[in-house]
């Protein structure tokens, strides 16, 4: 599994696709699918750095609970707002009944797991099928 700053080429790897879900309020992470081995932009997570400060991601996570890969969600943390701006009175914004976001993640090593955090915390967690072979 490649590590490291965006950008730059690749060489395809093992993936998948999974679909996150906004349904009555609560998130959800779909079955994930196979996909052919592609090439995946490159993980923002620098080891040894925190999480982000804020918006949405989600992180791959090792057995030993290790994150080995981060992206951001563009317009995850859009979907419910709560706020005020100043002088006015108190403003919610409501998320649409449903919504979803499809990722594409490398195939963690076996035992791994994505996680999707949000504003405030984890908003959903989901076991991943590991690596072919055992590596990744």
């Amino acid at each position: 599994m490649r590590q490291g700053k965006e950008g730059g080429f690749g060489v395809p790897e093992s993936a998948l696709r999974v679909a996150l879900v906004l349904r009555d309020g609560e998130w959800t992470i779909g079955q994930p699918l196979e996909v052919p081995p592609t090439i995946l932009p490159g993980s923002t997570h620098e080891p040894g750095a925190g999480a982000p400060r804020g918006g949405a991601w989600f992180d791959v996570v090792d057995a030993r609970g290790l994150v080995v890969y981060r992206r951001a969600i563009p317009g995850l943390d859009h979907a419910v707002v709560e706020g005020r701006q100043e002088g006015e009175r108190i403003v919610r914004v409501v998320a649409p009944a449903r919504q979803t976001f499809s990722l594409l993640v490398p195939r963690p090593p076996a035992g791994g797991r994505i996680d999707v955090h949000g504003p405030a915390d984890v908003l959903a967690s989901r076991p991943l099928p590991g690596a072919k072979g055992g590596v990744a």
